[in-house]
C-alpha cells in the first residue's frame, strides 16, 4: 500500500495532518520511522477539495487561417496528474497509486454516461477565483468612508488589516526573489512639475523654484488620490515626461519641472509589483479559500488604486487616502512611500513619499519633514505641444443584450 510520510513532503499543514497517524514504510524514502498517510486515506481527504478548486478543461476553437470558416476544436488544460504534481511536487514513487485511489473513490454511476469527476481521459484547468467577498469589503469601507466614519472607519480598519498583514509573505520573482517592500537609496531623483498658467508664476518659480513647485505646503494642500484635503505629501514621477502628464497640461501652456533628491534611504511598497505577487499557499491549509482570494485581490488592487477619477468625484479619493495613511502610519512596516502606475503615460510610474510620521517642525516652506531636497539647477520649462489619446473598446451597442461591469471580471489565477 502506497504511502507519504512527513519526511518526504515539507509542509507545514500537511504535516499536521499527517502527525497523528501512525508510522509505515514511505514509498518515496522507503524508511518506516514516521507518520505517514496511505494513497486511499489521502485520496478521500482531497477528492473534494479538487472537486471544489478544479474545473473540466474548456474547448476553444481554432481556425488556420482568416479564409478557415470551420476550424477546429481544441481542449484546453492538463491532466489530473499535472495538479497532483503541483500539490505534492514530485512524488513518483507514491503518485500514480493516489492518481489511482481517485479514479477508484468514485463509485461507478450507470446512469451518468460521462461516469464521475475523476477521468483520465480528462482534461482539468484551476476554477476562475473571484474575489467578490473583497470587493464588497472595498465599497462597503468606501461607503462608510464617504457617508458614516470617515476618520475612524472600522470596515476599512479590517480590509487594510487583512489585505495588507502578512506583506512579508508575497514576493516576486524577476531575476531572483524580490520583496514588495524595498529601498530607494538615499540620493534617488524624482520629478515634479507644475502648470505655469502666467508670466508672473513663471517669475515665481525663477525666484524660488522648491517653493512654487515643490510639495504643498501642510494646511493649503488640496485632496489628492493619496492625501486628504490639508495634508502634505509630495506628488513626483521617475521621469520628466511622466511629471508633466500627471498635471495634464493645456495645448500651449508651459510646465515648470524640478528634480528632488532623497535625502535618507526609503522604504516603499510598489503596487505594480503586487500585479505579480505570489504566496506558497498550501493546498492543505484550512484557510486556503481566503489566502487565495486575498491574493488575487491584490493582484488587482493596483487597478483599483489608479483609476482615473473625475474632478467632480474627488471623494472617491477617500478609500485610497485612507489607505495611504494606513500604510504611513498604522501598518507595522510604517513604510516612507508607495509606488503606483501613471494613468496619464503608458509605462510611466508615480511616486508618493509621505512626511515622518512623529514630525513636530515644519520646514522652511511650511510642511512637515519629508525627506527630499530640490537639486540645484535642475528648473526646466517645457511647453505642451499635443496630446494623443488612446481609445479601448469596452461594449458595443447591440438591440436586446445587457452590458455586463466587464471591470469586475478577474483573470484566473
Amino acid at each position: 500500500m502506497a504511502a507519504l510520510c512527513t519526511d518526504c513532503f515539507d509542509d507545514e499543514h500537511f504535516k499536521m495532518l499527517v502527525a497523528g497517524m501512525r508510522s509505515r514504510r514511505c514509498s518515496e524514502c522507503e524508511q518506516d520511522s514516521s507518520p505517514a498517510i496511505t494513497a486511499e486515506d489521502l485520496a478521500e481527504i482531497i477528492a473534494p477539495m479538487l472537486q471544489e478548486r478544479l474545473t473540466y478543461g474548456r474547448t476553444i476553437r481554432k481556425f488556420a487561417s482568416a479564409d478557415d470558416d470551420r476550424g477546429w476544436e481544441e481542449p484546453q488544460g492538463e491532466e489530473l496528474d499535472y495538479f497532483l504534481r503541483d500539490i505534492l511536487g514530485d512524488q513518483n514513487g507514491f503518485l500514480p497509486d493516489l492518481l489511482e485511489a481517485l479514479f477508484e473513490s468514485e463509485p461507478y454511476d450507470h446512469s451518468d454516461p460521462d461516469g464521475g469527476f475523476f477521468d483520465g481521459g480528462r482534461l482539468y484547468e484551476w476554477r476562475t477565483v473571484r474575489p467578490l467577498d473583497l470587493l464588497g469589503q472595498w465599497d462597503t469601507a468606501s461607503q462608510q468612508i464617504q457617508n458614516r466614519h470617515r476618520y475612524f472607519s472600522p470596515a476599512a480598519i479590517e480590509l487594510f488589516d487583512g489585505l495588507f498583514g502578512g506583506l512579508d509573505d508575497l514576493c516576486v520573482y524577476r531575476d531572483g526573489e524580490q520583496p514588495i517592500i524595498s529601498t530607494l537609496p538615499e540620493g534617488t531623483k524624482v520629478y515634479r512639475a507644475r502648470d505655469c498658467s502666467d508670466q508672473s508664476l513663471i517669475e515665481a518659480v525663477l525666484r524660488e523654484p522648491m517653493g512654487q513647485v515643490g510639495p504643498s505646503p501642510a494646511g493649503v494642500a488640496g485632496p489628492g488620490r493619496m492625501n486628504a484635503d490639508g495634508v502634505s505629501v509630495l506628488y513626483a514621477a521617475q521621469d520628466l515626461e511622466t511629471a508633466v502628464s500627471e498635471i495634464r497640461p493645456a495645448i500651449g501652456s508651459t510646465s515648470a519641472v524640478i528634480q528632488l533628491m532623497t535625502t535618507r534611504p526609503l522604504k516603499v511598497l510598489d503596487f505594480h509589483l503586487l500585479e505579480e505577487a505570489f504566496q506558497g499557499i498550501s493546498f492543505f491549509n484550512s484557510d486556503y479559500d481566503r489566502l487565495l482570494e486575498r491574493l488575487v485581490f491584490i493582484r488587482r488592487l493596483h487597478d483599483l488604486i489608479s483609476r482615473p477619477v473625475h474632478p467632480k468625484h474627488a471623494h472617491e479619493y477617500m478609500i485610497t487616502q485612507a489607505m495611504a495613511e494606513y500604510l504611513a502610519y498604522i501598518h507595522s512596516e510604517n513604510v516612507d512611500g508607495i509606488l503606483f502606475k501613471s494613468v496619464q503615460r503608458e509605462g510611466g510610474v508615480n511616486v508618493v513619499l509621505f512626511p515622518k510620521p512623529h514630525g513636530e517642525t515644519l520646514d522652511d516652506y511650511g510642511q512637515f519633514d519629508i525627506p527630499i531636497e530640490y537639486v540645484i539647477d535642475s528648473l526646466e520649462f517645457r511647453k505642451a505641444k499635443k496630446v494623443q489619446y488612446f481609445l479601448e473598446t469596452c461594449f458595443k451597442y447591440s438591440p436586446g443584450v445587457i452590458a455586463s461591469d466587464f471591470d469586475d471580471d478577474f483573470d484566473p489565477y
